[in-house]
């Protein structure tokens, strides 16, 4: 079965292992119509057919689509918005509307946001504190 989470360990693995001669054996038309089936008009990913949607999928799917410079308006359209409704009244964000915040959720959220150039709308200094308070990185 398909699924996010080996699709961008994958692609992640060919950039470390062969770099862009590796990257070019990929069929990018296959990958992108893989991730629009895996797309919600909520704006969310699912990690694979009828699978979870969360943050780590939204992720997942956008980095590989910016890797393999196949991002479009398609794959972005309301991710952003579904992150923000995942932003937590204490800064951090969740891997779905209304659940806690957890430290990996948060980095999936930022760096999704900074690929897709809408972390501006996240409350920046909530997500500093809160990552600085979980002890991870800020660069």
């Amino acid at each position: 079965m398909p699924h996010l989470a080996t699709t961008y360990a994958a692609v992640n693995s060919l950039i470390t292992l062969g770099g862009q001669a590796a990257l070019s054996s990929i069929n990018r038309d296959k990958v992108y119509a893989f991730l629009q089936r895996m797309k919600d008009p909520s704006g969310c990913f699912r990690m694979h057919e009828k699978g979870e949607l969360d943050v780590r999928a939204c992720y997942t799917a956008i980095s590989v689509a910016s890797i393999l410079n196949i991002l479009d308006y398609q794959l972005v359209e309301n991710v952003g918005n579904y992150i923000i409704s995942c932003q937590t009244y204490e800064g951090g964000i969740a891997g779905e509307p209304g659940s806690e915040a957890h430290g990996g959720y948060t980095f999936c959220g930022l760096a999704t946001m900074i690929l897709i150039n809408e972390a501006h709308r996240l409350d920046l200094p909530a997500v500093i504190v809160t990552l600085n308070s979980n002890r991870l990185v800020v660069l």
